[in-house]
């Protein structure tokens, strides 16, 4: 290897280091900023809400977080894995996980409605469970996988 070439591959390393470390500081003050927002909406929501409203939304969340789970239910890496397998039939492969996953969201809000108005619970916490239910839809239509 003569210098030239020793020097355009210790040019190349530097470059590249240089560029993972401005990746790393990027990603690292996006998750801090979305954390301290968070916390920040967070903490004024619970200002706001007081103990009883802010009781609500934490009680729901967690109805919400158990009844979303079978519209989740693997689909995004069954879905990456089987568009790897069979980049051609990408649409039809997306569609189809969109249309199961969107029927599962109408029959998680179904049970969700079921549930709440079994609840020995105020108006208003059935109120939002089920307008929080209807992120099921949301949910099912995400397709960053």
């Amino acid at each position: 290897m003569n210098a030239s070439e020793h020097n355009v591959s210790t040019s190349s390393k530097s470059s590249d280091s240089t560029k993972i470390v401005g990746n790393v500081l990027a990603l690292g003050t996006g998750e801090f900023l979305a954390r301290l927002v968070a916390y920040v909406g967070i903490t004024y929501l619970a200002r706001r809400l007081g103990p009883v409203g802010f009781g609500i939304i934490g009680f729901v969340t967690a109805l919400y977080g158990h009844f979303s789970l079978p519209v989740n239910a693997g689909f995004v890496d069954t879905g990456a894995r089987e568009i790897a397998r069979r980049p051609q039939e990408a649409r039809s492969i997306a569609v189809s996980a969109l249309l199961v996953r969107l029927a599962v969201a109408f029959v998680e809000l179904a049970a969700l409605a079921m549930v709440v108005f079994l609840l020995k619970k105020a108006e208003a916490v059935k109120l939002v469970a089920l307008l929080m239910g209807l992120c099921f839809f949301s949910l099912a239509l995400d397709t960053s996988w």
